[in-house]
């Protein structure tokens, strides 16, 4: 069948007569019926969500956490601004999909940085990040509070 026939079919041309050749309204039932298999196609079923806290964050295990990025593992990673073990230099987290939270890393707010903000997985498998202070560079202007480092 051709797109216009398919076309004539559902309604959306004028169909021509074949004793003259004058054009027709498509009938109702047509339209209707194409209408509804529209719809039909493009209706998307979405399951019904709830929410649920995972975990939570109490200062000593991080406080202000960033955005979470999912591993190769299917695990969740991520990082606090601040909280930790050491003077509140933030912290690198893991979390299941099952809520077991676990910190892997207290930024010691020295050589290391504090602050951190983020975390992505390069395609080696190692995550990366940086820190908003902290750091060790003897050039950085800032001496007290540092400028930063990149981790992985």
């Amino acid at each position: 069948m051709t797109t216009s026939g398919i076309s004539e079919l559902f309604g959306f041309a004028r169909r021509r007569s074949r004793k003259n050749g004058s054009a027709s309204l498509p009938s109702g039932w047509k339209v209707a019926c194409a209408l509804l298999l529209l719809c039909a196609a493009t209706a998307i079923v979405s399951p019904a969500q709830t929410f649920r806290a995972l975990g939570d964050f109490d200062g000593t295990n991080g406080a202000f956490p960033n955005s979470l990025v999912q591993g190769l593992d299917g695990t969740f990673y991520g990082t606090t601004q601040t909280g930790g073990a050491y003077y509140g230099g933030g912290t690198v987290f893991k979390i299941t999909p099952g809520g077991t939270l676990t910190t892997l890393y207290n930024f010691s707010g020295g050589a290391d940085g504090y602050y951190p903000d983020g975390l992505i997985q390069a395609t080696d498998g190692n995550f990366y990040g940086l820190t908003l202070s902290g750091g060790g560079s003897p050039t950085c202007p800032f001496p007290d509070v540092g400028c930063g480092t990149v981790f992985k």
